[in-house]
């Protein structure tokens, strides 16, 4: 129903008969967070916690809105926490290397993603951010296995198509770089990173008209996209 207001209401009526409901105020934690009424939502988190320190379900979402704010190192610690209290709680495991891979701490962040799969092979978010990170850490050879494995089970997953043909044109596989592209782009026709990287490959082999029409494609979409007017201009000027 999304009637997150009519259910704040419903968990303060709760709470003004038991201050102590600790069920409520998890669930009053969690609307507030939804609401973005962020600060109220940690400080009942922390209430939650000061009466079940074990309260694992509290340190997670804890550590997920802290996350939302940016505030990674925080984040970190929540989950740890959750972690102390439930070393096969695979999403803190992830939330976790997602926090981490802010920092830029991408070793760490891949070690806490083998441990989600370790603990659940197939999830598919869990690979793909994995795959991300091994990119990001330019480990390209490995990141490609992990957007073929998506692509196994998800042909349609745009984004895997898009960061393994990014990962083919750092391993100078150009046309096959094009391929994923194309691909990609099928799926979603306006995502400009794919426009954008197509343009690059093709620049990469030498066709540049047609670079320039993906360069152009990728402005129309997003006029602020400054390294397409670079590419752009670098083409014009050959």
């Amino acid at each position: 129903l999304s009637r997150h207001e009519d259910a704040l209401e419903c968990f303060g009526t709760i709470l003004l008969a038991d201050k102590s409901n600790v069920p409520a105020m998890f669930e009053k934690a969690k609307t507030m967070s939804y609401l973005n009424l962020n600060e109220d939502a940690i400080q009942l988190y922390d209430a939650v916690l000061e009466k079940n320190p074990k309260h694992v379900l509290a340190c997670y979402h804890k550590g997920l809105l802290l996350h939302k704010l940016s505030k990674y190192d925080d984040a970190i610690t929540c989950f740890d926490h959750a972690l102390a209290i439930n070393p096969q709680y695979y999403e803190a495991h992830y939330q976790k290397g997602l926090a981490l891979s802010q920092n830029k701490r991408y070793d760490d962040a891949i070690a806490c993603f083998d441990h989600a799969l370790a603990i659940n092979p197939f999830d598919s978010n869990v690979i793909y951010h994995k795959g991300v990170v091994l990119y990001e850490n330019k480990k390209y050879t490995v990141a490609l296995t992990c957007f073929d494995k998506i692509l196994e089970y998800d042909q349609f997953h745009y984004l895997a198509l898009y960061y393994k043909a990014q990962t083919l044109c750092m391993l100078n596989k150009y046309n096959d770089a094009l391929m994923c592209f194309d691909k990609a782009l099928e799926i979603e026709s306006n995502h400009t990173d794919s426009i954008f990287g197509k343009g690059v490959a093709l620049e990469k082999l030498g066709r540049y008209k047609e670079a320039v029409e993906m360069f152009d494609k990728a402005i129309e979409l997003a006029p602020a996209f400054a390294d397409a007017y670079y590419q752009k201009g670098a083409m014009l000027v050959r």
